[in-house]
């Protein structure tokens, strides 16, 4: 595994860096790999704790945000049925149902792919880390399921961004995805799931942004897939295309 822990190829970036540890944790466990030998699951475990901040309990890396990275850590250090050293001590402002609304309503909704690492970053790493407060669930989802646009199921509702611009609709879209796995992971329905569908479909036809062109396979990728995946199972919807 240490071998495997750079985001970059080994001749460009040696080191060891959070998403690279992360990542390679992740595909282990998609792929049955993990490692069984204590001494290689504590090499890992330990790798990742040395991302975080005593104090704050935040972990770190120069490419995306200590929310988005926390919630990344976190999540592969319960793959290995471990926790972070610290607290969460800058998530503090969270733990309680009356801060969900604050926290959504002030996302900037006009950005909705970019925004929604903290909307669901930070509440990620909280429910991964300890049991909600009474309450927070509901708050959480209570909110996303009454501001769901049911034309489309995506967020915001009636801030919907035109389907052919770049990235437009796209990233209503990637936006949705990361809600979206919340919703799957706590056994909740998503919102408009055939709406999801129709949207997805949508979006292959006439988004300027390349899905599914054989060329690559990135965020966009995975975060149509997913979606489209979830909502076609949930709804039965135009299954057979």
């Amino acid at each position: 595994p240490p071998r495997w822990s750079a985001r970059s190829r080994p001749h460009e970036r040696p080191a060891s860096n959070a998403y690279g540890v992360s990542n390679a944790v992740v595909m282990l466990h998609t792929l049955d790999r993990m490692p069984t030998a204590d001494a290689e699951r504590a090499e890992l475990i330990a790798q990742l704790r040395t991302f975080q901040d005593p104090v704050t309990g935040a972990f770190a890396d120069a490419t995306h945000s200590p929310v988005h990275t926390t919630a990344h850590l976190v999540a592969s250090l319960q793959l290995l049925d471990a926790r972070p050293a610290h607290p969460l001590r800058f998530l503090d402002d969270l733990r309680a149902p009356e801060a969900v609304a604050p926290l959504l309503d002030g996302l900037d909704w006009g950005d909705p792919w970019g925004s929604s690492h903290a909307g669901v970053g930070g509440p990620a790493a909280l429910v991964l880390t300890e049991q909600p407060r009474p309450g927070w669930l509901d708050a959480y989802f209570g909110w996303l399921e009454r501001n769901a646009d049911p034309a489309t199921g995506f967020w915001l509702r009636d801030r919907m961004l035109p389907v052919e611009a770049e990235p437009g609709r796209f990233a209503n879209l990637g936006g949705a995805f990361h809600y979206h796995f919340m919703f799957v992971h706590f056994g909740r329905s998503l919102p408009h799931a055939a709406a999801i569908v129709d949207s997805c479909l949508e979006l292959l036809e006439r988004s300027p942004v390349a899905i599914g062109d054989g060329e690559q396979v990135g965020f966009a990728e995975i975060d149509w897939a997913y979606s489209l995946h979830r909502a076609a199972l949930q709804s039965g919807h135009r299954m057979g295309e």
